[in-house]
Order: C-alpha cells, then sequence, then structure tokens
C-alpha cells in the first residue's frame, strides 16, 4: 500500500467506478477498487482490502479528488500473522457504474486461470498455486498465484472465467517474498471467506451482505 497525500475535492462531480479504479484515502493510502456489493438494507457499496483504511468515516477520494464515500466498515489485516480482513466504503450519490462486470463468484481450485485488475499494474494474468479455507476462522482464509500485484493494487479483484462470463474469485492482498528477497507469489483473500468476516465482524452493513452478481 502506497502512503500519499490525498488530493483535495474540487466538486461534486460525478465519479464513474470500475474494477481497479484507483482509490486515495484521506489521511494516507492509495489502493484499488475490487467489487461492488450491497446488503439487505440496499445499501450501495465498494469493498477493498482491509490495510487500505485507517478506520471507519474516513473520507475516500477518485484521483481528481472527487468524493467516491467513505469507509463504513473496517476489519484489519494483519497479514504478517495471516490475517486478512476488508474495508468497506459507504457509496456517495455521485458515483456509479455502467454494469457489476462480475457475472459470478465463488472461490477458484488450484490450477484455475485468474487476472487482477489493479491502479497500480493494471491488468495481470497467472495461476492460482494454492487455496486454503478455513471455515471456522474465515479470516485466515488464503489462496496464492503467479499473477503480479504491487503496492497500489492491494485490494484488487482476483477473476477468474467462468462459462457464462467473468467469475470474482477474491481480492488482492499482497506478496509473499523469497529467501533471496525477490517477489514470491501473489496472496489473495477468497470471496466466500471474505462475505464471511464481513457477516461476523458488522451487525450493520453484514446482514445479506453480498457482490453484485449471482453466486457460482
Amino acid at each position: 500500500m502506497f502512503v500519499a497525500a490525498s488530493p483535495m475535492p474540487t466538486a461534486a462531480a460525478s465519479v464513474g467506478l470500475a474494477p481497479g479504479t484507483k482509490l486515495f484515502f484521506r489521511g494516507g493510502g492509495e489502493c484499488s477498487l475490487g467489487f461492488l456489493a450491497t446488503n439487505a438494507a440496499g445499501d450501495r457499496l465498494a469493498v477493498t482490502a482491509g490495510h487500505c483504511a485507517n478506520d471507519v468515516d474516513q473520507e475516500v477520494l477518485s484521483e481528481h479528488g472527487n468524493r467516491i464515500g467513505w469507509v463504513a466498515h473496517h476489519t484489519p489485516d494483519k497479514i504478517a500473522a495471516g490475517v486478512y480482513g476488508v474495508t468497506l466504503i459507504n457509496l456517495s450519490g455521485n458515483t456509479y457504474t455502467a454494469d457489476a462486470y462480475f457475472t459470478q463468484f465463488g472461490n477458484p481450485s488450484v490450477g484455475d486461470h485468474v487476472a487482477k485488475f489493479g491502479a497500480r499494474t493494471d491488468k495481470t494474468e497467472g495461476t492460482v498455486v494454492d487455496i486454503s479455507v478455513d471455515p471456522d476462522h474465515p479470516w485466515r482464509s488464503q489462496m496464492e498465484s503467479t499473477l503480479v500485484g504491487l503496492p497500489g493494487d492491494s485490494g484488487s479483484a482476483w477473476v477468474g472465467d467462468g462459462a457464462k462470463g467473468p467469475v470474482l474469485v477474491g481480492l488482492n492482498i499482497g506478496h509473499t517474498i523469497r529467501k533471496d528477497g525477490g517477489y514470491g507469489f501473489a496472496i489473495g483473500f477468497p470471496i466466500r471467506s471474505l462475505i464471511a468476516v464481513v457477516k461476523a465482524n458488522s451487525p450493520h452493513w453484514g446482514p445479506g451482505f453480498t457482490p453484485v452478481g449471482p453466486e457460482t
């Protein structure tokens, strides 16, 4: 995650949202938008990684300084401990999206092709090499792939291939480090585990929480 000065908002201009849209968090932080979601209350939400925000009520801006929304829920990541969280952004009325992009969501399998759309490196592709899902402790679930994701790509969506179109499979969190200090595998948070964390940790925003698009 980059730490950068947040731009000042210039006006309540319309902001188009898509997977990989650059997000600036006022007070420090630059990440990527992963996916859009809703809940039982019908709230319009955007989702990114847990380490992208500092706390709830933090303002989120576009790269042009226009308001996107504010942090509604924050479960921090503890990446070194293998614990993953999530940041939910309550979207402002000036935001819009042409379509949900994802037609389905669901966890991938080892060997599946996967791509990610990040603000730093745009689209990169790879193969899922490991997935570990802990249903009793979903915040400890993790997947790894050979795709490339650098600082600034945190929170971007991992996308698999489906018969009916793109499948949302999780969020980009970071990457492992090889013994020689080089880049290892990309780390992702599986989508069903992420949903379980939101529902368990957010009594207000969690009920009925679901990505926009049917489940596989």
